[in-house]
């Protein structure tokens, strides 16, 4: 199999780790709290919305009412009245930002306080930044404003490309390496990829993709062809299929893996770097692990169905259903059912590294899989009715009320946490290392450790409707509101958020006492 290398997975840790002795420091000791007030909201307006940066570092608040809107920055200020706002991001690092503006007369793009248009509108009503934050792109096209338009054309740094009477409107796309801009365009007879404005082979239509591999230098998508499928990589035909499923780069080379099948007669296949894997009925549903050195799939034979990966082959089943690999790669995990969902009841098990775990039974709306951050520990979530759950944290299942969010592991692997609601019970119930706490305010919808996985915070809502910030046992200040409502810790072990009180947006940055002492 081209370059994959092959190897065992490491054994997996079911026993559970007991947990470290939590420091007995109140939690209003550990960290002081700073609150600056960012921007007072005319009176008469609203604020509609709050964007951040990914680092929470830069907002940008949309304020406004009765078609009066406008954005406000730290750097910029206020922007001039829109009758509307639909959009505002931040680049992926935070450096750059983008808004529109629309008016009667259009849609007006601002990058960077930089004015484009008006145009008649946007195709996808957003800009999209280069991974370096370099460049950006959006599509727009020519009619009436507000209406149904056509020609469309991309622009790129404010440039526009040639027009097109038909464009797949999800893209623009940028390579990882930030170096090709690409789009699918058409005109009556076909369709084709354009790359840096370079138009690709020519198809009846195109489908999956692009899809680029690591380090940008390959892009794959597939065009059809006379009822055939062919795999475009860069310029280089390779099919044609029947039938194509899915197509993943491995996230560290430049190996490409696909499924198809060559006729209506045959069965799907994996294909590695443009060859069938050998040895099997029917294989699908290829999985690369997260160092893209092991290869997972779907596969079937006389016996049944079987999960392989590197030289394993688990034992046949019935059903097959899902193929994983742990975050970090070591640990291979599929699932399996004796038979499909009847009346929406199914019973569904996990088997990890050839282990089995407790079997799930029930609606399973949402089957949800979590593993600690040293891939030791693995649980999972699943519904046994629309009004209970079960968790399963290394192998011990726990129900009897709903989860809220998600099972959350520490840092250091050896603690965790959850929200759950008891049937009957209108209270909000913590569950920390196997204690519970109750709070009567509802919390939010999760919780998460501190880098040193000493505490554990999280936002309330009190019974006046007020919103606070809880670490361990300690609240801090009340506010109308707070954005966003999911805490996160940054590496240095602060919380930054921002918050509403009579008008006013603060930033609130809690962080721990001894970098103040620093």
């Amino acid at each position: 199999m081209g370059k994959l290398r092959i190897f065992l997975a490491a054994v997996l840790l079911v026993a559970a780790i007991s947990a470290g002795a939590a420091d007995e420091i109140p939690s209003d000791k550990r960290y002081t709290v700073e609150k600056q007030p960012l921007f007072t909201i005319d009176k008469k307006l609203h604020l509609y919305n709050v964007v951040l940066s990914t680092d929470r570092k830069k907002v940008a608040l949309v304020c406004g009412k009765n078609q009066k809107f406008y954005v406000w920055t730290e750097s910029r200020g206020k922007t001039e009245t829109f009758q509307q706002i639909p959009r505002v991001n931040f680049s992926p690092a935070g450096s750059r930002i983008a808004w529109l503006g629309d008016r009667k007369d259009g849609i007006y793009v601002y990058v960077d306080g930089v004015k484009h248009g008006p145009y008649a509108g946007l195709a996808a009503d957003s800009v999209v930044f280069s991974p370096d934050e370099s460049s950006y792109a959006f599509i727009t096209g020519r009619g009436r404003p507000h209406r149904s338009f056509k020609d469309f054309t991309v622009v790129i740094d404010g440039k526009e490309s040639p027009r097109y009477k038909h464009m797949f409107t999800s893209l623009p796309q940028f390579s990882p390496d930030s170096r090709k801009a690409v789009y699918f365009a058409g005109d009556d007879k076909h369709w084709f990829s354009v790359v840096n404005g370079i138009e690709g082979p020519k198809f009846d239509k195109t489908g999956n993709g692009p899809v680029f591999s690591p380090d940008g230098s390959l892009m794959a998508y597939t065009g059809f062809m006379n009822d055939s499928v062919y795999v475009v990589v860069n310029d280089s035909i390779h099919g044609g299929f029947w039938e194509f499923q899915e197509m993943h780069f491995s996230p560290t080379s430049n190996d490409l893996v696909y499924c198809a099948r060559k006729d209506t007669a045959g069965t799907f296949q994996i294909y590695f770097n443009h060859q069938p894997v050998e040895g099997w009925h029917a294989s699908q549903w290829p999985v690369f692990s997260p160092h893209g050195e092991r290869l997972a799939f779907w596969a079937s034979d006389s016996l049944g169905q079987h999960a392989v990966v590197d030289s394993f082959v688990s034992d046949a089943h019935p059903y097959v259903l899902r193929l994983y690999f742990s975050p970090g790669g070591e640990h291979f995990y599929y699932t399996w059912s004796p038979e499909l969902s009847k009346d929406g009841i199914m019973s569904v098990t996990y088997v990890v590294d050839g282990k089995e775990f407790p079997t799930m039974t029930g609606a399973l709306q949402r089957p949800s899989r979590y593993w600690s951050p040293d891939d030791s520990r693995f649980a999972y979530a699943w519904d046994i009715t629309d009004k209970e759950d079960a968790i399963c944290i290394d192998g011990v299942v726990d129900s009897g009320y709903i989860l809220l969010g998600d099972v959350v592991f520490s840092p250091d692997s050896k603690r965790w946490a959850y929200l759950g609601q008891k049937k009957g019970d209108e209270g909000v119930r913590l569950y920390l290392d196997g204690k519970v706490i109750t709070r009567e305010a509802s919390i939010g919808a999760n919780v998460v450790f501190s880098p040193d996985s000493r505490d554990v915070a999280y936002f309330v809502t009190s019974p006046d409707k007020k919103r606070y910030l809880v670490i361990n046992d300690t609240e801090y200040e009340h506010f109308q509101n707070v954005f966003p409502t999911k805490v996160a810790f940054s590496d240095d072990g602060s919380i930054t958020y921002y918050a509403l009180q009579d008008n006013t947006v603060y930033r609130v940055t809690v962080r721990p006492a001894e970098m103040d002492s620093r």
